[in-house]
């Protein structure tokens, strides 16, 4: 297979998960700075579109991930997200960056951002960025965009900030992946789980909880917005704050949680054409 038919195969999660298989570490961990973004995704798997402005406190993003790192240390957790929303919007990322740093302190940890905002970024920015070992991590989207600026930063950063592009956007033009709710909650939670690539992949962490999947994690933003009452509760999450161990917080992040009954997995496609949102209920159900 050639690189651009490699690139064109469409997202899929075709090998089902195993979940006799011992996990000992988790793919990643993420956490949103912001709800809302600069892009405006249809379907989005964080509700950005339909999400209300909001930014994370400092002072909670280090208690939480101080306790997460406590919780999953190095060594436990492969890469440390950063995303949102769009997380350049953060007036203050340089601190959390700190933070992130500190608590993580051998852990990859990557900014997943559109990379609109990078020529706005003060040096303070970059300097963090450079002496913390950050990866800016672009993703390409086919907007009306100057992305010759983005390579002339990557160009200025040379040697000191690594800067990279997501996957097969670099090569080929962003596609969508449409993840459809199931409003009555009559789905199989095994395979629903076992047959998503962000179940068990995807680690969010919010509101002092980490969840198998960002759809756990912002659907509150889904349910305002549509008034909709698709419940995610306590069984949903890990609350961060109560005494576990690392052992029995993987084993309850790589497990069917109760909201996986509302993921109409089967009817999920992928490699659909990027598209602007309409804000409208069917982009995710």
């Amino acid at each position: 297979m050639n690189i651009i038919n490699y690139f064109q195969k469409p997202y899929k999660s075709w090998i089902p998960r195993n979940l006799n298989k011992k996990v000992v570490q988790i793919d990643s961990i993420e956490i949103d700075l912001a709800s809302h973004c600069n892009l405006n995704c249809k379907g989005c798997t964080h509700f950005s579109p339909i999400a209300e402005k909001w930014f994370i406190d400092v002072e909670d993003f280090r208690k939480d991930v101080q306790r997460t790192s406590e919780l999953l240390p190095d060594g436990c957790v492969k890469r440390f997200y950063i995303l949102g929303g769009e997380p350049l919007l953060h007036k203050r990322i340089s601190e959390m960056l700190v933070i992130a740093r500190e608590a993580y302190r051998k852990t990859p940890i990557y900014i997943i951002t559109n990379g609109f905002l990078l020529e706005q970024m003060d040096d303070k920015f970059w300097n963090v960025c450079n002496q913390y070992n950050i990866v800016i991590e672009i993703t390409k989207y086919p907007v009306n965009y100057d992305y010759a600026k983005i390579k002339k930063i990557m160009q200025d950063q040379k040697g000191k900030v690594k800067i990279i592009y997501k996957g097969r956007t670099k090569f080929l033009k962003k596609k969508q992946y449409k993840l459809p709710l199931d409003e009555t909650g009559n789905q199989d939670e095994v395979y629903g789980f076992t047959h998503c690539h962000m179940a068990g992949n995807c680690i969010n962490l919010a509101h002092g909880h980490l969840y198998t999947c960002s759809y756990a994690a912002c659907m509150d933003r889904f349910n305002k917005y549509f008034h909709k009452n698709i419940p995610v509760t306590e069984a949903d999450g890990v609350d961060i704050y109560q005494d576990y161990s690392t052992e029995e917080v993987i084993r309850k992040l790589t497990q069917p949680i109760p909201l996986c009954k509302y993921c109409a997995v089967k009817e999920r496609t992928y490699g659909n054409k990027w598209e602007n949102s309409k804000r409208d209920i069917s982009e995710w159900t």
